[in-house]
């Protein structure tokens, strides 16, 4: 994904940088936590996949998907957009819907 001023908007931590077009930061933070873990419930539920199953495929932790789904845990920058990726959706609504 292009970085854009749109993905720096939803970004509480400034370090980004971009190498060959690709966003990369650190402390991606969702506005919207119960927002984002709905979305990301309903696109698993679409996909007929679980919390697991979402761990296996990022070669994950269980514990790092399942935090995803507390009050106050956010996934990194880069699994947002390896979720807009797998999923097929904008990174911004992803985290702000």
């Amino acid at each position: 994904m292009k970085c854009k001023a749109n993905v720096v908007a939803i970004l509480t931590t400034m370090a980004i940088s971009c190498s060959g077009g690709i966003c990369a930061a650190e402390n991606f933070s969702v506005m919207d936590n119960k927002g984002f873990s709905e979305r990301l419930s309903e696109l698993l539920k679409e996909k007929n996949m679980t919390r697991a199953d979402l761990a296996r495929f990022f070669n994950t932790s269980q514990s790092t998907v399942f935090s995803w789904f507390r009050q106050g845990y956010k996934p990194s920058l880069d699994y947002a957009l390896k979720l807009s990726t797998l999923f097929n959706v904008n990174v911004e609504w992803l985290a702000t819907g």
